[in-house]
């Protein structure tokens, strides 16, 4: 599997382990690519949908780590969905909001 590491702005959280990208650009050998809106999908974890208890505490979380924020991504690839699937890194925190989520009990550990 190749990771790619990648800056983009959380424009806005769906839920506690999705968010999307308005505008998404980056460069490869010297050309400029950007895409209108791209969904993200955390990798490896599982936050409840929106019927299940706990879907509110988890989506804040998350909204209050990186809404409207400028996060680093490591892509690992696209689920059925057409996701990016991704670990994220907020600027000031040790660990990937991946790991934080789990930790605080906001998500679990996704096996598919």
């Amino acid at each position: 599997m190749i990771v790619k590491d990648y800056e983009v702005k959380a424009s806005r959280v769906i839920d506690g382990d999705t968010f999307a990208s308005n505008l998404v650009e980056f460069e490869v050998m010297g050309v400029r690519v950007s895409f209108p809106e791209v969904h993200f999908r955390l990798l490896g974890v599982d936050t409840p949908e929106k019927k299940d208890k706990g879907y509110k505490e988890a989506t804040n979380y998350t909204k209050k780590l990186i809404e409207g924020k400028t996060v680093r991504i490591e892509a690992a690839g696209k689920d059925v969905f057409d996701r990016v699937l991704c670990t994220v890194y907020v600027e000031g925190q040790e660990k990937s909001l991946n790991q934080l989520l789990l930790d605080n009990k906001f998500a679990v550990v996704y096996k598919k």
